[in-house]
């Protein structure tokens, strides 16, 4: 196959991820998040992720059934990688782990220097 073949491939890969991306836009995160919006705002990431990898999933079956195998095997494989990064996301928020550093990060959030203006 020639390069304009891949080339056109991934961009129709690249136009698709981006149609999915604003119809799921991500969560905006920032460090002037307490915990609380914190926890909330990686849980609406994780639902977002999963939302995104839905809708890869639904392209890559519509592109299935009208012979665009190649197109269809890519969002496939992102729906895939989409939806593993969520379930790894979910179980990181549920471990030890994480909730050892929201304690540690709590502590750091109460030194007056940076939070108490």
């Amino acid at each position: 196959m020639s390069s304009a073949h891949y080339e056109t491939l991934l961009s129709q890969v690249g136009d698709a991820v981006r149609a999915i991306k604003q119809k799921h836009p991500d969560q905006p995160m920032g460090a002037d998040l307490n915990n609380d919006q914190l926890v909330e705002a990686r849980r609406a990431q994780i639902a977002i992720m999963r939302a995104q990898a839905h809708e890869a999933g639904v392209l890559a079956q519509r592109n299935l059934e009208v012979g665009e195998v190649e197109l269809a095997r890519l969002l496939s494989e992102w729906n895939e990688q989409m939806s593993y990064a969520a379930d790894e996301q979910a179980r990181y928020m549920a471990s030890s782990e994480f909730k050892q550093w929201l304690a540690d990060r709590k502590e750091w959030l109460g030194v007056p220097a940076v939070a108490g203006q």
